[in-house]
């Protein structure tokens, strides 16, 4: 039976969890997910224990903070005057903003973690950050990529 090489297209199911079982990504039962294996889209570590599966096994893989979104940052929370959201909407504790920076060409996302009268205090970490995730996956199909020919 054919094995996944580097390149294949692959259709997958996977559940992710964080060592507490709360579980912060998975596939609809209906719709899998598909991926070239060692492309970009995904973490490599991610992508790189699915080399050797056949169709149909299974297997958990753990991969440590610094090997995922890296350690939690106290330098990415910045403590902001005068932000303003739309509508002029009142930052809230826990929310999600996304962030203009000067010099960052891409918007970044942060959460609010502290809001007062004149000032929030956002955490841009990544909110995967520092965690240790676990992925349950099976492989569902194995195609060859026709741009490998």
């Amino acid at each position: 039976m054919r094995t996944i090489r580097q390149g294949d297209i692959v259709t997958v199911q996977y559940t992710g969890t964080l060592d507490d079982g709360t579980v912060f990504d998975k596939t609809d039962e209906n719709a899998p997910a598909s991926f070239m294996v060692g492309a970009d889209t995904i973490l490599p570590h991610i992508s790189d224990a699915f080399i050797g599966m056949k169709e149909g096994e299974e297997k958990t893989i753990t991969i440590p903070p610094e090997d995922a979104f890296g350690p939690w940052d106290q330098n990415k929370v910045q403590k902001l005057s005068g932000i303003i959201l739309g509508d002029g909407e009142v930052p809230q504790v826990g929310q999600v903003v996304k962030l203009k920076m000067e010099n960052k060409k891409d918007d970044v996302y942060g959460k609010i973690i502290d809001a007062g009268p004149l000032h929030v205090e956002v955490d841009l970490n990544h909110p995967l950050a520092g965690k240790t995730l676990h992925y349950a996956i099976k492989v569902v199909e194995i195609r060859d990529n026709p741009d490998n020919k």
